[in-house]
């Protein structure tokens, strides 16, 4: 099986290649890793350079470093450049942090810039220079996603002196960026005092109502809440709930992420309602593994 896997990965037929690259990602082996590596220094085909730049982020070996940072991040295909920007922060060596600050500072995409943030914040945790970054560029980024990555990570973070300088940024020449700021702080506040309560299960119950019949910009607070909260049974009450659109961009982002963070509960299916959709009620497989 593992021969006939290994010669798929060369076969000319995309498809094929895509079939055997991600159940031998799992493997980790060290032949594994150098076809993997040339897999993106010789492909031409993006959407196969950038499921390997994703599969030597799970195997998460060093020796990918040099690829990844010189031709994963400077691939012409943005998809790519996420998936590099990502994989290196599941590496976490040091030394990727100033191919990724470069990307943050540069890049034209804004979802190859939050996979940046993402990754210098797992490299650089708690780091002044990656805190000092965070403020002076992230947070002044044209996308509010981008924003918000490094912006809850500060305010998670908890730490007095960059309160404190969020809360002097909350007077930002920038009305979103004061309104970010505002959500985060009090999204933060929030959390603090229902986790330290003994009776929050009401309290989560109306935040979860609450993202009913609103819309992605009114319920951003909720969805940080019940993300920060993040425990099985939001999860639960989430998929179970047919007044609640799962798929909605940002439920369906809080939904698959408590998905992974609980997969060994086996809670691996995202419903479709036949209310919503007008069929019979049918189950969509939701893949619980980060690609």
């Amino acid at each position: 099986m593992l021969d006939h896997l290994q010669k798929d990965m060369s076969s000319k037929d995309s498809a094929i290649k895509l079939r055997a690259i991600i159940p031998l990602s799992k493997i980790g082996s060290a032949e594994l890793l150098d076809k993997l590596i040339l897999l993106i220094k010789d492909n031409e085909e993006s959407h196969i350079k950038w499921i390997v730049a994703s599969s030597l982020g799970r195997l998460g070996d060093i020796k990918a470093l040099d690829v990844l940072l010189n031709i994963g991040l400077n691939d012409k295909d943005y998809y790519v450049r996420a998936s590099s920007a990502w994989a290196l922060g599941e590496i976490g060596s040091i030394e990727a942090l100033n191919g990724l600050i470069k990307t943050l500072r540069c890049d034209q995409e804004g979802s190859v810039r939050k996979a940046a943030v993402s990754a210098i914040i797992k490299i650089g945790d708690g780091k002044e220079k990656i805190l000092d970054l965070l403020i002076k560029v992230a947070l002044n980024d044209e996308e509010w996603y981008v924003r918000q990555e490094a912006l809850f990570y500060l305010v998670k973070l908890g730490n007095s002196q960059i309160l404190d300088i969020l809360k002097k940024e909350a007077n930002h020449s920038e009305q979103y960026i004061r309104e970010e700021i505002d959500l985060a702080l009090n999204a933060e506040e929030s959390c603090i005092g229902l986790l330290n309560t003994t009776n929050n299960d009401a309290q989560v119950d109306n935040l979860i109502e609450d993202l009913k019949g609103r819309n992605f910009d009114e319920r951003m607070y909720e969805i940080e809440v019940l993300d920060k909260i993040g425990t099985l049974e939001i999860l639960d009450k989430l998929l179970q709930n047919p007044e609640i659109d799962i798929y909605s961009s940002d439920i369906y982002v809080l939904a698959r992420k408590l998905a992974v963070r609980f997969s060994k509960e086996k809670v691996n299916f995202i419903p479709f309602y036949p209310e919503l959709l007008g069929q019979n009620s049918i189950y969509l497989h939701c893949n619980i593994h980060p690609a």
